[in-house]
């Protein structure tokens, strides 16, 4: 994979049928909603998580995320919508974390035709995963990422890949992202 290193040195990159993330395996045989209980005493009140596909009903409450982490010019609606779902040339993978039917986390993806060596192949790239600062360090992003690398294998995806941030490099290196 050292030419994928070459077309972007901040791309790491999970390859098909190795595992990456312990979430993956628990679910491998589960439905696409993934559910875990909150144990702190704080989420006593909210009865479960759910990751789950992205429904078009969700776009208000991805926005209210977005804004959430990184204030509300952020993403532009036309742009974010079109990326995610207008593109022609890519399929979407985008997964919602939901809370008391309050989405709490987004992670996009997108399947696109790659080529290695002339042979053609399926690539997820996972971009832009956000959690609403008041849901942090509670396995959200893990679980996020974990259900869209279900859906990409699922999907036929030969590798699942992202561009991280120095903020998220670190969570996708724990999960078993290589650089």
């Amino acid at each position: 994979m050292t030419n994928d290193r070459a077309l972007c040195a901040a791309t790491i990159v999970q390859e098909r049928g190795r595992p990456c993330s312990r979430e993956r395996e628990r679910c491998a045989g589960a439905d696409r909603n993934v559910r875990v209980r909150f144990c702190s005493t704080d989420q006593a009140a909210m009865s479960a998580l759910v990751v789950r596909p992205y429904r078009p009903e969700d776009g208000a409450g991805v926005r209210s995320v977005l804004a959430a982490a990184y204030g509300p010019a952020a993403t532009p609606s036309p742009v974010f919508d079109w990326w995610h779902f207008g593109c022609p040339l890519v399929a979407s993978g985008f997964q919602v974390a939901e809370v008391g039917g309050r989405i709490v986390g987004v992670q996009p993806m997108e399947l696109f035709p790659y080529e290695w060596s002339g042979r053609p192949l399926t690539g997820a790239m996972l971009t832009g995963v956000v959690v609403h600062p008041e849901f942090r360090r509670r396995g959200l992003f893990s679980r996020l990422i974990g259900a869209c690398e279900k859906d990409a294998w699922q999907r036929g995806a030969d590798f699942v890949t992202t561009m991280p941030n120095e903020r998220s490099r670190p969570g996708f290196l724990k999960l078993g992202y290589r650089e």
